[in-house]
């Protein structure tokens, strides 16, 4: 299982840039992958651009946590990992709530 996390630029075409190329780079990882994240992007564009084999995992609104409207913090999965109960936390330690998500890998087949 490969775990890796970011933290993407506010800034849309430079956070767009540093998404498709951290989405490339995980891509080569083997086995299941999952990448969550304050993307600072709309999840549509998230969607669109992580290209083929990732799956969004959905989720809700986490920011601003005093009044969430929008989803900057988003988790994406690739390969045998099935992820369930994406929701974001009541708990509010930042200008964010945690996104909290229960997830399972799927065991390597038998060779």
């Amino acid at each position: 299982l490969t775990v890796a996390t970011t933290h993407l630029s506010y800034l849309p075409w430079r956070g767009l840039a540093q998404l498709l190329r951290a989405t490339s780079w995980l891509a080569a990882a083997d086995g299941p992958v999952l990448f969550p994240g304050d993307f600072n992007l709309p999840v549509p564009v998230v969607r669109g651009a992580a290209g083929r084999g990732w799956r969004h995992a959905g989720g809700q609104a986490t920011y601003p946590s005093w009044r969430p409207r929008t989803q900057p913090d988003q988790l994406l999965a690739r390969g045998p990992v099935t992820v369930h109960a994406v929701h974001a936390d009541a708990f509010v330690c930042s200008d964010h709530l945690p996104l909290v998500a229960t997830v399972r890998v799927s065991p390597a087949p038998a060779s």
